[in-house]
């Protein structure tokens, strides 16, 4: 055996590894297969091979590094030193963090303040050299600091960037009052014509629109450069102008106002606009929102490639005449959230679309009040009769802290119960329990009544099911009628109890209820 090894080591010293451009050593795409599959010390050591080797292991290393600059350095790692000298061609995937270090509120001087708001001083002299093999760049602002980042994009070329993901944390006033809006309004950017995902997510303080004054040119300065554009996410309080991005694929927008801004609303044209410039491209759109006091406006949606919708923002935009074929023909993918309660999520909606046939929901039940959603969840299957892979996420919540007579828990057994027609492929039910000691019966006859319900599901045996108990005050409690139930659901998936205080002895009694009757049942002390 040591001998064919040592015959293989003698032909691969003889082998001539340049002189030979077809061979398979040099094929560009088999070389970045293996080399992707290598481990950090391999790799440095096939790059002193040859040349080819060597560019190419730089090319898989800068892909999967990254290199960091930071400015101020973090004065809690005083023993971090700076990297003085690297192979550019290592420069693939870099991020800057540019960010305030006080502990208590921000001391820095005004001084402090303006040289901050520059990108670290070593990345801007290296810039130069680096800008054109960079694929990636990623800047993380935090606190007083917004950067002077127009200036990079006007002043250098990044032909073969593909993504950039900009996030800024309590934009200040401080420092947006010396912006000479005008300045970056006049700028021009240099073409980014292989920019292919954009993330600009900016949180802003407690005087929003100076800082929807400040980026909103920005962001718009860097669509309006990047044609090949296919993926943006966006969390802020403007809305960009889509008409340069015609190849855009997935939208993620999501409205950010602080809740102290009491007149924060969604402009409901400017939102349509926005949507309109790209109907014809998209395939993936979120919607979400994030407002103290917002209010309710309906959009007509009429995407003709639009295969996933997510409305995270249920309770704001309204949709419910638009979900239907002729709007969306090619709506596969179907996802609903909002901490109302079913009923109230889907009142409106009395379209059918059975292209649909992946649904998910995200809600509120109050089982004191709302006897309805039984009816609303059965609603749900004559909607979308089509759906294959369902997924639900359910929180119980009482309304009285300790109510005087413990609410009823059948609409949440016929909740469950009307489901029961989809022939499920893949179904995931997560149960989050109500959260005060005062309920822990209650919590015990909900798990009893979800069970119940789920026992004639046609799916049953693709489903998994899961009750989270990590807000709830009061222990586990078991009862011959839960015990019952989990028999009746033998053949589920699985099941998992996750979060709930149990003492000892009850936990211990009731695995030795799952293991005698062999139950896929999983169950965890908090």
């Amino acid at each position: 055996m040591q001998a064919e090894i040592d015959q293989m080591e003698i032909q691969m010293d003889n082998l001539d590894l340049v002189g030979n451009g077809d061979s398979v050593l040099m094929n560009p795409d088999i070389l970045e297969q293996v080399f992707s599959h290598l481990d950090l010390k391999t790799l440095k050591s096939v790059r002193l091979v040859c040349t080819v080797w060597d560019d190419f292991g730089a090319k898989v290393l800068g892909k999967n590094g990254r290199l960091t600059f930071s400015t101020p350095p973090n004065p809690s790692h005083p023993n971090c030193k700076e990297l003085m000298s690297f192979d550019h061609k290592l420069a693939k995937n870099i991020t800057l963090h540019m960010k305030c270090y006080c502990k208590y509120g921000c001391n820095c001087s005004r001084a402090e303040v303006q040289f901050n708001r520059n990108v670290p001083s070593n990345f801007a002299t290296l810039l130069p050299q680096i800008c054109e093999n960079l694929d990636a760049l990623n800047i993380n602002v935090e606190n007083r600091f917004n950067p002077h980042l127009h200036e990079m994009w006007s002043n250098y070329k990044f032909p073969n960037l593909t993504g950039i993901s900009i996030s800024v944390t309590f934009a200040n006033t401080l420092d947006l009052e010396d912006i000479d809006i005008d300045v970056i309004l006049q700028m021009k950017f240099h073409p980014l014509k292989n920019l292919k995902f954009f993330s600009l997510k900016i949180f802003p303080d407690y005087i929003p629109h100076l800082s929807g004054a400040i980026f909103s040119p920005l962001c718009q300065k860097l669509l309006n450069a990047a044609p090949n554009l296919e993926e943006f996410d966006i969390t802020m309080n403007f809305h960009p102008d889509l008409t340069p991005s015609g190849k855009l694929k997935e939208l993620r927008f999501k409205y950010f106002e602080r809740s102290s801004w009491a007149s924060a609303a969604i402009n409901m044209a400017e939102t349509t606009k926005m949507l309109e410039n790209c109907s014809d491209s998209l395939e993936k759109l979120t919607l979400d929102h994030h407002l103290g006091h917002p209010s309710v406006f309906q959009l007509n949606f009429n995407f003709s490639n639009l295969t996933h919708l997510n409305l995270d923002a249920v309770g704001v935009c309204k949709i419910e005449d638009s979900l239907n074929p002729t709007n969306l023909p090619k709506l596969t993918h179907f996802s609903i959230n909002s901490w109302r309660n079913i009923s109230k999520m889907m009142a409106a909606y009395h379209l059918r679309h059975p292209g649909i046939t992946s649904l998910s929901v995200g809600c509120t039940h109050h089982p004191e009040s709302e006897s309805q959603d039984g009816q609303t969840f059965g609603k749900l299957v004559n909607l979308f009769p089509g759906v294959k892979e369902f997924k639900l996420k359910l929180r119980i919540q009482v309304i009285q802290e300790v109510p005087a007579v413990l609410p009823e828990v059948l609409p949440l057994k016929e909740m469950m119960k009307s489901l029961s027609d989809w022939e499920l492929t893949s179904g995931q039910v997560d149960i989050h329990g109500a959260r005060r000691r005062s309920h822990e019966e209650l919590n015990e006859k909900a798990i009893t009544a979800v069970l119940e319900g789920m026992t004639g599901w046609k799916g049953l045996k693709n489903t998994s099911l899961r009750f989270n108990g990590y807000t709830v005050d009061g222990k586990f409690k078991t009862s011959d009628g839960m015990k019952a139930a989990f028999v009746a659901c033998w053949s589920i998936r699985n099941v998992a109890i996750v979060g709930f205080q149990i003492d000892d002895e009850t936990l211990e009694n009731f695995r030795g209820f799952i293991k005698k009757n062999k139950l896929p049942v999983s169950i965890t002390n908090f």
